[in-house]
C-alpha cells in the first residue's frame, strides 16, 4: 500500500471532529442536526423528510423562482390546502419528493406545480438537460429579491 493511500484510509477511518457527525451530504448533517433536536421541535413532514434524507438523496440543479399570495396560483397548492413555507413547486420533481438546498438553509417539499413553459425556459435549458425548474412559496415578494431570479441553485432531492 502507498503511503497516500494509507492517509487517505486513515483520514476515512478517523472519528469526525467534536460536535460533528459523520454524513455524506451537507443535506444529510442538516438533518441529522434538525432529527436530535438541535433546531427545535419539527413539522411531521420535517420530521419524515429529514429522516428520508438520511437514507440518501440524489444532486440536482434547481433554477429558482418564487411565487406569493397575490400572484395566480400563490395561494392554493395543487395537493390542496393553502401553500406555506415549505411549500415548492416543480413540474419535474416527483410530487412529495424533499429537497434540501445549502444556499436557502432549509427544507422543501413539492407540493405544487406551475406552467409547463417554465421548464423549456432558456434560464433553466441552458444549464443543461439535469437542470429543474423550481418555485419556491414565500409568504410576500419582498422575500424574494436577490434569490429567486431564475437563479441556478444546488440542491438535494429525496422522495
Amino acid at each position: 500500500m502507498t503511503a497516500p493511500y494509507l492517509a487517505a484510509l486513515a483520514a476515512l477511518l478517523a472519528p469526525p471532529p467534536a460536535g460533528m457527525t459523520r454524513h455524506e451530504t451537507p443535506a444529510q448533517h442538516v438533518a441529522a442536526k434538525a432529527l436530535a433536536g438541535d433546531y427545535g421541535k419539527l413539522a411531521a413532514w420535517q420530521h419524515k423528510g429529514y429522516s428520508a434524507i438520511l437514507r440518501g438523496t440524489e444532486p440536482r440543479l434547481l433554477v429558482v423562482t418564487g411565487y406569493w399570495p397575490g400572484e395566480a396560483g400563490g395561494t392554493y397548492r395543487a395537493v390542496g390546502g393553502k401553500c406555506r413555507p415549505g411549500t415548492l413547486a416543480s413540474n419535474k420533481l416527483p410530487r412529495w419528493a424533499y429537497v434540501y438546498t445549502p444556499s436557502w438553509g432549509r427544507l422543501f417539499r413539492v407540493e405544487d406545480c406551475g406552467s409547463k413553459r417554465n421548464d423549456r425556459r432558456n434560464a433553466v435549458t441552458k444549464h443543461g438537460p439535469g437542470a429543474v425548474w423550481a418555485d419556491v412559496w414565500l409568504a410576500s415578494s419582498s422575500q424574494a429579491r436577490g434569490r429567486c431570479n431564475w437563479t441556478p441553485t444546488r440542491a438535494e432531492v429525496t422522495r
